[in-house]
This record gives C-alpha cells, sequence and structure tokens, in this order.
C-alpha cells in the first residue's frame, strides 16, 4: 500500500475550516489539531474493527478519501455533542435568537459521513476479503477423477 498521510491542512481545506470562511467565529478555526487527530484515530480504529480484522494506521491506511469521510463523520459528531451541550435560546423585545442550536444539521451531517464511510469500509473489506482467499480454497471434487475432465 502507498502513504495516506490525510493532513490536519487537508481536512481543514476539504472541510473549510479555515480563518477566511470562519467569519461568523472570527476567524477562528472550528476544530483543534489534536480534536483532528483524535477524529482520524477513532476513525482508522472503527475501520481496523470491521471484519475482517486489519491494522491500519494513518501512514498505511488504504484510501485517502475513505478516511477523510471518517474522520468527517467523527468531527461532525463531536460539534453535534457540543451544539446539544452548550444550546441557549433567548428572546428580547420580540427577537428570539439561538446559540449553538445547530445540533439537528451536525447530526444530519455526521449521517451522511458516516454512510460513505461504511459504505466504503464495506466494499474495501470485501475487495480484502476476497482477495485473502483467492487461490487459498480448493474444490472437494478435484480428487473424483484427479483433473482429468472429459473435453
Amino acid at each position: 500500500m502507498g502513504r495516506c498521510v490525510v493532513t490536519i491542512q487537508d481536512v481543514r481545506t476539504y472541510t473549510k475550516d479555515l480563518p477566511e470562511y470562519n467569519f461568523l467565529s472570527q476567524g477562528s478555526e472550528e476544530s483543534t489539531a489534536e480534536l483532528i487527530d483524535l477524529c482520524a484515530e477513532y476513525a482508522i480504529e472503527y475501520f481496523n474493527h470491521i471484519a475482517p480484522v486489519t491494522t491500519f494506521s494513518i501512514d498505511d491506511f488504504p484510501q485517502k478519501g475513505l478516511l477523510m469521510q471518517g474522520i468527517c463523520w467523527q468531527l461532525a459528531m463531536s460539534e453535534m455533542q457540543n451544539q446539544v451541550r452548550n444550546q441557549v435560546t433567548y428572546s428580547a423585545q420580540g427577537l428570539t435568537a439561538g446559540i449553538n442550536d445547530k445540533a439537528q444539521l451536525y447530526q444530519q451531517l455526521a449521517e451522511m459521513h458516516k454512510y460513505n464511510f461504511l459504505q466504503g469500509a464495506k466494499e474495501y473489506k470485501q475487495y480484502l476479503n476476497i482477495a485473502q482467499a483467492w487461490g487459498g480454497s480448493a474444490s472437494p471434487y478435484v480428487a473424483v477423477n484427479r483433473g482429468n475432465f472429459r473435453t
């Protein structure tokens, strides 16, 4: 396998988590480098535990795009937790506003990335399973006539 290595900058670029796009948060980044690393670790661990069990790491993960989906799934789940925990709705003089009221949107985002990740993982694990069996199973009928088949 080649080197996968999804970098923190790759994740920031893909998710548009860059200061020039985050004008509502005064140009700060939403996800810390530590959180992105943790989400990558969780995504790889989840992938590795899908049968057939594998031992991939960030350095040799088979598909960069698939890992990106797993990281985004975990990031959306993390932010959903934050949104639920810190959700506040207030009203003043007929105006109602909410802070951290996007949990449902993050849940939908998480579900989309989870679906993409699990679908890709399933396809890759099926490929691995087939590749591991190739040439490894013989037919019990080989001994019936020692391979002398009529033509």
